[in-house]
């Protein structure tokens, strides 16, 4: 696992959006069942970006439009900062800016941690815990953005992979025969 400090500057994905890959230990909504000895893979969610000229406004409406939580902001195709809902609520909405004129690059977080693709589940968890953010970019051994984790999406494939456990251990100890 590979953690990238602020100020590291990635190479931009051609259209400046990252098409699914998958992420050893990660299991989203199309997650595939490792078989023994395997790990597990699943496709990664596409993120949404923006420019680090694009107003509020506009980054909220990418956000929703886009069903994220936070948006990768890009200059050049290269990661300089993230913006949240809660980012906005606190920077824009409760200090009252304009979300129409203020820019993301007066409001977004510009020191980013970032988690390589072959990052596992339980260290990525541990990281967002360490450093209490909520969402975390996925980038390439190029350092181009492919994705946006988030706690909950992590969380609940955690809970998930729980209950499979629970359940693959009442199978194994339930009594089959006749009678039993």
């Amino acid at each position: 696992m590979s953690v990238i400090a602020a100020g590291y500057r990635p190479r931009a994905p051609a259209d400046g959006r990252a098409g699914p890959r998958a992420l050893p230990g990660y299991s989203g909504d199309t997650a595939a069942k490792p078989s023994a000895g395997h790990k597990e893979t699943v496709e990664l969610p596409r993120f949404v970006s923006v420019s680090k000229d694009t107003t509020v406004m506009e980054a909220a409406r990418a956000m929703i439009d886009g069903h994220a939580q936070a948006a990768a902001v890009l200059e050049d195709g290269r990661l300089v900062g993230v913006i949240s809902e809660h980012d906005i609520m606190l920077r824009v909405v409760l200090k009252r800016l304009s979300p129409d004129s203020t820019p993301v690059s007066d409001v977004m977080k510009t020191k980013i941690a970032t988690v390589r693709e072959d990052a596992d589940r339980a260290t990525v968890l541990k990281l967002m815990s360490e450093l209490h953010v909520q969402h975390l970019p996925v980038v390439d051994a190029a350092g181009r953005v492919r994705a946006m984790l988030t706690l909950r999406h992590l969380l609940r494939d955690e809970v998930q992979d729980l209950k499979v456990t629970v359940w693959q251990l009442v199978a194994e100890n339930s009594v089959d025969a006749p009678g039993g």
